[in-house]
């Protein structure tokens, strides 16, 4: 299954429009730390309870430390049949050095 991807650019377009569900997939304690504003933690404890309670049809972007576990994460969800979703690219996680309040971190730029 052929998995969309989102650069960091157009996710944080989705993110200011402020209609699209963004999900974390990292561990909780750098959700703690930091994670962009609004974001959902979705893990193995609570994927089941997601799944069943979220509107399949918004858009989702799902992300991680460098991108890999969103792609498997995407494709979970589309097989679970949520309609628009996307990974973002890798190396797109927040930092872990400041608070995410305004933005999503890009490795990629160094910027917010």
């Amino acid at each position: 299954m052929e998995v969309p991807t989102i650069s960091v650019e157009d996710a944080q377009k989705k993110l200011e429009e402020g209609k699209t569900v963004f999900v974390d997939v990292r561990d909780p304690s750098a959700y703690k730390q930091a994670h962009i504003p609004g974001a959902i933690l979705v893990s193995d404890t609570n994927v089941e309870d997601f799944i069943s309670s979220t509107d399949k049809t918004r858009t989702h972007i799902i992300y991680c430390y460098h991108g890999i576990n969103s792609v498997g994460g995407a494709a979970y969800f589309l097989e679970k049949g949520f309609e628009d979703v996307f990974s973002m690219d890798g190396d797109s996680a927040p930092g872990n050095k400041k608070e995410c309040t305004n933005g999503i971190w890009s490795c990629h730029t160094n910027r917010w």
